[in-house]
């Protein structure tokens, strides 16, 4: 059941033919970084990849939306995707099977996998200009990558609501998204 967007993904290397994925899966590349004066690409190339699963249940009118970041550098969100908690299950064999009823966490809400930052899994950046701290990680992850992606996730009628991480960007993404809806940095935010 392929969506109609262009980041749409109808099938995966490894996916069964004959068993029939009951939701939609969008992938692609988000700007990282804002572009330097007078051009047009992101500085230093930096993008970051996302797969989107769409919910199998999508009846609610307003979807919630989970962002999982895997403990990059090390780790690629596609861990998370396809061996911890997404709709498809790599198999001893190779092959991808669909995780049992209950099991996968895009069952009632988009669960977006993100693999950040720059340089971790399919996210990239030109001429090693990885990010130095971590406030430059939850920038480039909140300024740039969700601010860019806004406005297309809310015409998909979805409401960025949770986000989940593992390592130590935990409270500095948190921090930064906190402060993307309006609170004041100096405001407590709950990590």
């Amino acid at each position: 059941m392929p969506g109609s967007s262009a980041y749409a993904v109808p099938f995966l290397p490894g996916e069964q033919p004959e068993q029939e994925r009951r939701f939609d899966i969008e992938a692609g590349y988000i700007p990282a970084r804002a572009p330097e004066k007078g051009q047009t690409a992101p500085k230093d190339e930096a993008h970051l990849y996302f797969m989107l699963h769409r919910a199998m249940h999508p009846q609610q009118p307003r979807r919630k939306l989970v962002f999982w970041l895997n403990g990059g550098p090390g780790c690629s969100s596609f861990d998370g995707a396809l061996l911890e908690l997404g709709a498809l299950r790599i198999q001893e064999d190779g092959r991808l099977a669909l995780a049992r009823p209950g099991y996968a966490w895009n069952e009632y809400a988009d669960v977006v996998y993100v693999d950040q930052p720059v340089g971790t899994g399919f996210s990239y950046v030109a001429n090693e200009a990885y990010a130095t701290s971590l406030t430059q990680v939850a920038d480039e992850f909140g300024a740039e990558a969700l601010e860019r992606c806004d406005d297309r996730l809310r015409a998909l009628g979805l409401d960025p609501a949770f986000v989940t991480f593992a390592g130590v960007r935990c409270s500095a993404n948190s921090s930064r998204m906190w402060c993307m809806n309006g609170n004041s940095s100096g405001s407590s935010a709950r990590h």
